[in-house]
């Protein structure tokens, strides 16, 4: 499997499931694990973090002000958009 092929099984996924509130919980709890990105030895790795950028968009452009984290108390669309700003900032760019 390439990482093309991934991406458009995920963007495949995401638009079957765009109703769900689980799916959005499901994709950014994926795509915020520490444990995928940072793996200090290894430095940056731009191809992921690239694709992470473009999974979050499309996420966003999917789900647009549903995009709501079912583990946000209580849930609201900007407590999910800062964790996933602040996510990308510290993982990005730190």
């Amino acid at each position: 499997m390439t990482m093309e092929t991934g991406m458009t099984d995920c963007h495949n996924m995401i638009r079957e499931y765009s109703d769900s509130p689980q799916m959005v919980r499901f994709v950014i709890g994926a795509l915020t694990d520490a444990g995928i990105l940072a793996n200090p030895s290894a430095g940056k790795n731009y191809t992921a973090m690239g694709f992470h950028a473009a999974m979050f968009g499309y996420l966003a452009r999917i789900f647009g002000n549903k995009l709501i984290d079912t583990l946000d108390v209580p849930p609201s669309t900007y407590k999910t958009y800062e964790r996933i700003f602040n996510f990308m900032v510290n993982c990005f760019f730190n």
